[in-house]
Parts: C-alpha cells; sequence; structure tokens
C-alpha cells in the first residue's frame, strides 16, 4: 500500500467519486450535479480539473474505458 499525501489521496478520491457519478448517469453532467449537490458549472469546472468530458461516459453501457486512479 502506497502513502499518499492528503492533497493526493483527496484529488483520487474526487476523480474516482466524479467517474462514478457520470458512469452512473451515463454521462449526463444535469444528472450527476443534482447528485453530487452541486451546479452545473461547478460540477463541469471539476471535470476540466480531471481532463473528464461527459461523452467519454455516453452509451458505454458500464464500461467507460476510462481509469480509475
Amino acid at each position: 500500500m502506497e502513502a499518499l499525501s492528503y492533497a493526493e489521496a483527496k484529488q483520487r478520491f474526487e476523480r474516482n467519486y466524479l467517474v462514478q457519478l457520470l458512469k452512473l448517469t451515463d454521462g449526463n453532467v444535469a444528472d450527476a450535479a443534482r447528485i453530487a449537490d452541486r451546479n452545473r458549472t461547478e460540477f463541469y469546472r471539476l471535470l476540466q480539473k480531471h481532463e473528464l468530458t461527459p461523452a467519454m461516459f455516453r452509451g458505454a453501457a458500464g464500461d467507460s474505458g476510462v481509469v480509475e486512479r
């Protein structure tokens, strides 16, 4: 098990959380933002920060091809 700094652990959690929400909602940002209790603008900023796009999750049927870190 690798030891992570708090900042790195937080970044990994945040990205994995976004990935899971987008998988759950089939890339629907409005639904994902609603589940996360965030507005869409803030949610899009988080997606940009983690280099994710909603299109990566649309029509994936459970396998987006996105690697969780």
